[in-house]
């Protein structure tokens, strides 16, 4: 059941409070978003088809790197090599995004800079960490160790490609 309250600062805000989910509470700024909110999500626990997305909310892809960097890597037989690209990874501006923000266009972004860099193609596919790290999220490494989060990636941002440069 949704409840629809305004705040002193005359904002909107919504709590769902459903028996085997956890309660959600968010605010806007019109009370007629917070009403269609309220109802797209129980519509959806009605169907069954909820899913939880507040620890993406709040996890950013940094933080995910890092543990994938401190807990994964060392196992791995080039683990100098992976911790080198995903502190290069780490410094740029693509792990700041949590992870319902992030998506392909920040991706391609991310290779761009490399390519500015002036990184050769291939480079720029081998070269950064983050193909390394998405791949292994995405399909689980070697153990099938892989978080929930990391299951929660977005589908394209695994797949996204280049296009091909002509130079060679």
């Amino acid at each position: 059941m949704s409840h629809i309250r305004r705040r002193k600062n005359g904002s909107w805000q919504v709590i769902i409070r459903k028996k085997n989910y956890p309660d959600i509470v968010r605010t806007f700024l019109e009370k007629g978003t917070a009403s269609k909110w309220s109802k797209l999500i129980e519509t959806q626990m009605d169907q069954k088809v909820f899913q939880d997305m507040s620890g993406a909310e709040s996890t950013t892809l940094s933080q995910l790197v890092i543990k994938y960097r401190d807990e994964i890597v060392p196992e791995l037989k080039s683990s100098r090599v992976h911790t080198y690209k995903l502190n290069k990874l780490l410094k740029n501006k693509i792990c700041y995004y949590n992870l319902l923000q992030l998506n392909s266009s920040n991706v391609y972004q991310y290779k761009q800079s490399l390519q500015k860099e002036g990184l050769a193609p291939k480079t720029k596919c081998h070269g950064s960490g983050l193909k390394t790290f998405l791949g292994k999220c995405r399909l689980g490494d070697k153990s099938g160790q892989v978080t929930k989060y990391w299951a929660r990636l977005p589908e394209p941002v695994c797949l996204i490609k280049l296009p091909r440069s002509n130079f060679r």
